[in-house]
């Protein structure tokens, strides 16, 4: 069967797991020992085969046999990653020049899931930190469904998530990426009389005026507003909308208030006179961006290492 170049589709977790199908001969075996359920185990054979152009494995008086193209690729792939950990057993950090030769060796790809506000943060950053490094790394960027995050990440569809610090399957590894607070974002010319003395907005006028949510869910309280009902307040919400950008534009038209995190105030924040970035009146708990990712990548080196970058981009 020809076959084409399979760095493309291939990442480090598949060439594992095709050395433990190799050497346990069980596809139960393998979910055991890799701490995945059996039909995880399947659909990442099934993508290793489609990358590889080849069976594999077949099956005979209840056991996985190695092809021929299988029996030929195992020595070069065990090497590898006995290479890998014992670079890391060493407790000696990679080299730019020695991560970027063991990328030669094994194509890497990183899925990350995040908001579209965190991905015009962040995202272009990264890319180029990591290229920098590893300039065949192919990265993707995909929209974060928190109901499905965990058995994503278990199955590696995806490697890393950026979502706010919250409640997550003991399975799932988690860090802080970044501690922010909120502030109150509005466009001067339609709060003249209240800014006239002072540019601050009080308590008072805080609960008074009508107020912008962003949010990519169509039901349910934001971020903001669940801290709020916390701290025994409620503000009134009169337009709902899915992206910052948007309430930007809504601001000028409108005699309305924003109140969202300093850096995506900073960040977002036409370049325009009349905005004004200005303390929340009240004290609100500071908003907390985690990165969450599943414990079978805890010792795997390269995914390490780009764990190293998506933290250090934050900084």
């Amino acid at each position: 069967m020809l076959r084409k170049n399979p760095l493309k589709q291939l990442d480090l977790n598949l060439l594992r797991l095709f050395i433990y199908i190799f050497e346990l001969k069980n596809l139960t075996h393998t979910a055991e020992a890799l701490h995945l359920s059996q039909s995880a185990i399947s659909h990442a054979l099934g993508r290793l085969r489609q990358a590889l152009g080849d069976e594999l494995f077949y099956r005979e008086k209840g056991e996985l046999h190695p092809t021929l193209y299988a029996k030929r690729l195992y020595p070069t792939v065990k090497q590898s990653f006995e290479n890998l950990e014992q670079i890391f057993q060493t407790n000696h950090l990679l080299s730019d020049s020695k991560l970027g030769e063991l990328a030669q060796q094994s194509f890497a790809t990183l899925t990350i899931a995040m908001h579209d506000e965190i991905e015009l943060i962040v995202f272009n950053k990264l890319v180029s930190q990591i290229h920098q490094v590893l300039p065949n790394c192919q990265i993707t960027s995909s929209r974060l469904n928190r109901s499905a995050l965990a058995h994503e990440l278990k199955v590696g569809q995806l490697d890393f998530a950026i979502d706010v610090a919250r409640v997550v399957d003991s399975e799932i590894v988690h860090q802080p990426l970044l501690r922010d607070e909120f502030v109150l974002v509005l466009y001067a010319p339609n709060f003249a009389a209240e800014l006239a003395n002072e540019p601050t907005i009080t308590q008072a006028q805080y609960f008074a005026s009508q107020h912008i949510t962003v949010s990519s869910r169509r039901l349910g309280l934001s971020i903001e507003d669940s801290l709020l009902s916390k701290a025994g307040w409620q503000r009134q919400s009169k337009i709902r909308c899915q992206h910052y950008a948007t309430a930007f534009q809504l601001l000028k038209q409108d005699k309305l208030l924003l109140t969202l995190p300093r850096q995506l105030a900073t960040t977002f924040l036409p370049p325009a006179q009349g905005w004004q970035i200005l303390d929340l009146p009240i004290e609100l708990t500071h908003i907390e961006l985690h990165g969450y990712w599943h414990q079978q990548q805890q010792v795997d080196p390269l995914y390490g290492w780009l764990r190293q970058q998506i933290f250090s981009a934050f900084q």
